[in-house]
């Protein structure tokens, strides 16, 4: 068996990138595999030219797993043509409102990327869907179905173990006795920064200043009325001193930032999945989260899952701070949350469950 992995573009270090690295390697024990991208920014990746896929997929014995987060006219059409056995991994498709009063381009590919699933479910009742969560199915319409199965995204953690994180920022972060708050996400309307701020903002009134909180994400120039409309809040509260932005960062200062910092906090209002929950988890941090999209699911029990009040998570914050005994036991359940779900060879599991589900083949 042949196995072929897409995606429009496969980088290092985001979370498809990273999904399709660890596929590649499970399956690349026992099977020839390569991945096609128009991008292909991983140069540890096998890459396959378009003439030879297209003969490939011909092949009712191989495999084609194809990764959705965006639109991809060229993939829907080797989608189309194939014939080999497929498996769709469906990480979720940012909805189109949240682009609208950005960036049109945007809108318009968010809006006709959630067509495209929808054709894809219709016109190809014979594929495989993996959901990175229950809520990715279940927002396309086929949680349940047969066909379907749920496999979280692999991710990077285990391959921290061997990191050694950046000293400076480290040392920065655990010898201040400033509250450290992290959030960790591209720049873009959906992820909630307007809302941290607002935290940010109530927390300074009730407590003081001594707090910071450090956003790790890239931004993206084609939002930039996205960026101004949270850098106007900041500095309409005078908070930039409080606020620091980190663009893209190696695997050791973000691991320092994760290990350095008191809590993780999300208000995202829209994850397929949300890695940096689960990677937080991992290194005992405590998480305070918005309880939307799929991070319900992913935050598991015991956690902190909060809605719209601000002063809700101005409370939660303060009593991680102050309250050892409480934090402890977040951190624990949290802990038990990646160990006994997202585990490495957890999700190994369940991803050579289902390719022996839809193929035969034992990995």
């Amino acid at each position: 068996m042949i196995a072929v992995l897409l995606h429009q573009t496969i980088a290092e270090h985001d979370a498809v990138g990273n999904d399709i690295l660890h596929m590649c390697k499970i399956l690349g024990r026992k099977y020839e595999v390569y991945v096609y991208a128009n991008f292909l920014l991983n140069r540890g990746l096998r890459p396959i030219g378009r003439d030879v896929l297209l003969d490939v997929i011909q092949d009712e014995h191989n495999l084609l797993i194809y990764h959705h987060s965006n639109y991809w006219e060229e993939g829907e059409e080797i989608l189309n043509t194939a014939r080999a056995r497929v498996m769709i991994k469906y990480h979720n498709i940012t909805p189109a409102s949240y682009f609208e009063p950005y960036f049109e381009p945007y809108f318009i590919q968010s809006k006709n990327g959630r067509e495209q699933t929808r054709l894809i479910i219709e016109g190809h009742p014979e594929f495989f869907w993996l959901g990175a969560s229950c809520y990715n199915l279940a927002e396309a319409g086929i949680y349940g179905y047969p066909n379907t199965a749920v496999a979280p995204p692999f991710s990077n953690i285990e391959h921290w173990r061997r990191v050694v994180p950046n000293e400076a920022v480290l040392k920065y972060l655990l010898e201040t006795t400033t509250l450290h708050m992290l959030f960790v996400g591209r720049v873009a309307p959906n992820k909630g920064h307007k809302m941290l701020v607002d935290i940010m903002r109530a927390y300074t009134v009730r407590y003081g200043y001594d707090i910071a909180l450090h956003i790790v994400g890239k931004r993206d120039e084609a939002l930039h009325l996205y960026h101004q409309e949270v850098d106007d809040a900041i500095a309409g509260y005078a908070l930039n001193p409080h606020i620091k932005w980190v663009s893209e960062v190696d695997d050791a200062t973000l691991l320092a930032y994760y290990l350095g910092s008191n809590l993780y906090i999300t208000c995202s209002d829209h994850e397929g999945f949300c890695i940096p929950i689960v990677e937080a988890q991992s290194l005992r941090l405590p998480v305070v989260a918005k309880g939307a999209g799929a991070v319900p699911e992913t935050i598991g029990g015991k956690q902190i899952l909060l809605g719209d009040d601000v002063d809700q998570y101005v409370d939660e914050i303060r009593k991680i701070w102050e309250n050892q005994t409480y934090t402890d036991q977040l951190i624990a359940q949290g802990l038990d949350n990646y160990q006994s779900r997202f585990a490495h060879e957890i999700i190994e599991q369940k991803f050579v469950k289902a390719v022996k589900a839809h193929t035969g083949t034992v990995l």
